[in-house]
């Protein structure tokens, strides 16, 4: 168990670290009115930081080795402890509440936890020399100590109380959030249940301590149990005070993951139709400025849409008015299998002036409405985005149901 125990401390401590890093680099760039919030967060970090390193019984005895003082790792993990508790309180503050009101209930809070930090000090300072122990083990090891056993109780008191007191906040914040805030609420969620765990930790300890005051042996429950209750408690905190603010991200990478397969979807559906306009200019294709662009498919659907668009504007001499007319009422009378009828005869208009581009004829009904006719027709209009109509053309422009009416114009002209 001492092992588990060293791996879970070593390891929240670590990725507490981590995150208070990354506020620190924040720090610098948020605007000036997010900053007391941050600093909180900062503060919060590097204090239960410490206190779950110290947690660990390796590195506690560790430290003790290597500076020569007995138990100093133990006195310093409960000192930042009790400074963590009021970071972690004042952020909650400014998390909840606008500025000037969070800042009454921060004054109150410093003032208090500042005069818990220094009776732990004075305390630990009157403290008589002990054998070394393990941090585990300290709490009821010197549970009958002069002044130690003070400054156990008032450290297991204030957190059992401040853990009690941040529990009811968060719950009570979680429920008047606001709806559209979800990643705060679910945040606030995930503090309450990890101080939860924390709390039952400390309230075990605090009653292995009063038990060895009347001889009852609970040291079981404070070095094998309690300690499993911190770590679970630590992480899970730790991922509601990152999920709040990285929420909204993770909503803004999802919305991108959902806008980048649509829009690689829709590049791919229009391949067939860009290949087929392609021969009109070759020239006109877009080549990519950047090596991003090869990847950012919105920018590649966008210049697969103009060119598209400025090869159909091309084709707009050799569109036959009256082969469309003719197209749509077929697709209408045959039903096109399911398909749109307008894009089926945008498709076929569209193979049709290619094919006469081909041949090298220009129709002259089509040159005295070329510049109606340019683009997808007036029938087209009924698309309510400009690069739904191209899909929507383009999914059936090689269906064998185009490939039969083509065929049919074709003849119907080549006889005329």
């Amino acid at each position: 168990m001492t092992r588990v125990s060293d791996a879970g401390s070593i390891g929240a401590a670590l990725v507490i670290f981590a995150f208070t890093v990354y506020k620190c680099g924040v720090l610098r760039r948020v605007p000036p009115n997010r900053k007391p919030a941050i600093r909180s967060i900062c503060a919060a970090g590097l204090f239960g930081g410490i206190a779950f390193l110290f947690s660990s019984p390796l590195a506690a005895v560790t430290f003790d080795r290597l500076v020569g003082v007995p138990n100093l790792s133990i006195m310093l993990r409960n000192i930042a402890g009790t400074a963590g508790q009021c970071a972690l309180y004042v952020m909650i503050l400014y998390w909840r509440y606008p500025r000037d009101r969070a800042w009454r209930g921060v004054r109150r809070a410093m003032v208090g936890y500042g005069l818990v930090v220094a009776t732990l000090i004075l305390l630990a300072a009157l403290s008589p020399k002990v054998a070394e122990r393990s941090v585990t083990e300290f709490p009821t090891a010197f549970a009958r100590m002069p002044f130690l056993r003070e400054f156990v109780v008032l450290y297991f008191l204030v957190w059992a109380f401040t853990a009690f007191v941040v529990v009811i906040l968060c719950v009570r914040f979680a429920v008047e959030n606001p709806g559209g805030q979800r990643w705060m609420r679910t945040g606030f969620c995930l503090l309450a249940v990890g101080f939860s765990l924390i709390m039952t930790c400390h309230v075990i300890v605090l009653m292995a301590v009063v038990a060895q005051w009347y001889g009852v042996d609970l040291v079981y429950w404070s070095v094998t149990v309690a300690p499993v209750f911190l770590n679970a408690g630590g992480v899970i905190g730790a991922g509601g005070v990152i999920l709040v603010p990285a929420g909204p991200r993770l909503e803004a990478a999802k919305e991108w993951s959902v806008r980048y397969r649509a829009s690689l979807r829709d590049y791919r559906t229009l391949r067939p139709l860009w290949l087929a306009l392609r021969t009109v200019d070759p020239a006109m294709v877009h080549a990519p400025a950047f090596p991003w662009e090869w990847f950012n498919c919105e920018s590649r659907l966008f210049w697969r849409v103009i060119e598209i668009n400025d090869w159909l504007h091309q084709m707009g001499a050799y569109h036959d008015i009256a082969v469309a007319d003719s197209a749509i009422a077929r697709s209408l009378d045959s039903g096109v299998g399911g398909a749109n009828p307008t894009a089926v005869a945008e498709a076929v208009r569209i193979r049709m002036a290619l094919l006469k581009r081909g041949r090298g004829d220009v129709a002259t009904q089509a040159l005295e409405n070329a510049q109606l006719r340019d683009g997808p027709s007036e029938h087209a209009k009924v698309f309510i985005d400009e690069c739904a109509q191209l899909v929507a053309i383009a999914r059936v422009f090689t269906s064998p149901r185009v490939d039969k009416i083509v065929r049919e114009a074709s003849t119907v002209v080549l006889r005329s």
